[in-house]
């Protein structure tokens, strides 16, 4: 005969009947949050817009708990709300993560901070009529050497 192993309780969840209100209040706030989010990040690729708009759900959501266990549901706002996940997701946060390095450079955060912008091999050409420069013509690959504070190509 071999016991067969329960399973213990997590003592961070909360009883079921807290989370499903948690979901329920928040589903209130759900449809602002996405259509406010999908506006500010209309300028985005399908895929990074589709990405933004996830993560800034997610933060809304841990917003929304937090105020609700802290007491303070009553002042939440739909707006308010989906602003402040909005602002959470263009800082470059993460939920259940780090933020975005400002020294990765292919971190949003890195560069807007930094006034670059990372483009891929097959976009060189149409970066450098935006610009007004042939590209193609003056273009070679670089291996980028980071020394200090600046990076030189070798």
């Amino acid at each position: 005969m071999s016991a067969v192993p329960q399973p213990v309780p997590d003592q961070h969840q909360p009883p079921n009947k807290t989370v499903s209100a948690t979901h329920a209040t928040f589903l209130n706030y759900l449809p602002a949050v996405q259509t406010h989010a999908a506006i500010k990040f209309r300028h985005l690729s399908a895929i990074d817009r589709e990405e933004a708009v996830a993560e800034a759900t997610a933060a809304a959501f841990v917003n929304v708990r937090h105020a609700l266990r802290n007491g303070n549901g009553h002042r939440l706002r739909p707006t308010m709300v989906a602003h402040y996940a909005v602002l959470h997701v263009k800082d470059g946060r993460h939920v259940g993560g780090t933020a975005d390095s400002t020294s990765d450079v292919l971190s949003r955060r890195a560069q807007r901070r930094g006034g670059f912008k990372v483009v891929g091999l097959r976009r060189r050409s149409q970066v450098g009529q935006r610009l007004g420069v042939s590209l193609s013509a003056r273009w070679r690959e670089a291996q980028v050497v980071r020394t200090s504070r600046r990076l030189r190509p070798m």
